[in-house]
């Protein structure tokens, strides 16, 4: 009994791991996205939009957050009621309207789900994103869901540790770099690559393998925790761990990942201003 509760922990912890990176992903690819993507609070109020929605309503997003997305939509009754049904149900749900955009209606299918209660972690919010309604007799329009042609990983097996350098070669990273994006330490990767054949045991890194194989602009991040942390150590004397940095930054390190969107993209800068000014000129 005592050996079971102990793999049943084990297993546990590290589902709970799996969801917080996995989260950090989410946030990743809704600031990522070409298509309008939203957070909202359990009642429609905007608390997060990437730039493709931006565009879409007509707003900058100082002036969207804090609103309700129905304003933005044509069928603003039915968007709400499909809104309030997310929470009720597990699964994700799509439905047709239309972005009132300078008097003219563009159609649109709303795709959402609600992050569960049940996940201590993270808030109560919804994530919905749209995709424009596809129009009639497009020849050069996909109909299916393959992945596109020029993807490393096949669809039909596991992801295998002998993806990962080719991914790593593709999207033009080091091996730090790589790990550091998928939440890693290069110790698991040399322990992995001993085994080439052998399916990845975390299935968060391996769905994460194939969202950038997929959209490899997803790795197009910014300055990363290691320049900054090497630049105060190099220029400034000032050596700090991620966690103390991360804390000066104001922003939040979910996994080996620091989530810089949206309006704390305002709070980091602001915070790097007071690391330099903290740590004096030398």
């Amino acid at each position: 009994m005592a050996l079971s509760l102990e793999h049943l922990t084990r297993l546990l912890l590290a589902t709970l791991d799996d969801v917080t990176r996995l989260a950090a992903i989410v946030d990743t690819a809704m600031q990522q996205s070409d298509h309008p993507a939203f957070e909202l609070s359990p009642d429609g109020v905007i608390w997060y939009l990437n730039r493709a929605a931006c565009v879409a309503i007509g707003l900058d997003p100082q002036l969207a957050v804090g609103t309700r997305l129905v304003t933005y939509v044509n069928d603003g009754l039915m968007t709400q009621r499909r809104l309030e049904a997310l929470s009720q149900h597990p699964q994700a749900q799509s439905w047709s309207d239309a972005w009132r955009c300078e008097q003219q209606m563009i159609p649109c299918q709303l795709t959402g789900f609600a992050i569960p209660r049940s996940l201590a972690s993270e808030r109560p919010r919804l994530i919905v994103w749209a995709e424009p309604t596809p129009g009639p007799a497009d020849p050069t329009q996909r109909v299916d869901d393959e992945p596109p042609v020029d993807t490393l990983i096949p669809g039909d097996r596991p992801v295998q540790a002998h993806d990962l350098d080719p991914l790593r070669q593709k999207l033009g990273l080091g091996v730090s770099r790589f790990c550091e994006l998928l939440g890693m330490t290069p110790v698991t990767w040399y322990a992995w690559r001993r085994h080439l054949d052998a399916p990845l045991p975390s299935r968060t890194i391996a769905l994460h393998m194939r969202l950038l194989d997929v959209f490899p602009e997803l790795a197009r991040l910014g300055a990363q925790p290691l320049d900054l942390q090497e630049a105060l150590r190099t220029q400034r004397g000032v050596d700090l761990t991620f966690t103390e940095l991360a804390l000066l930054l104001g922003v939040e390190r979910r996994g080996g990942v620091w989530v810089v969107a949206g309006l704390c993209g305002q709070r980091a800068r602001a915070g790097l201003d007071r690391v330099l000014a903290v740590s004096g000129p030398q």
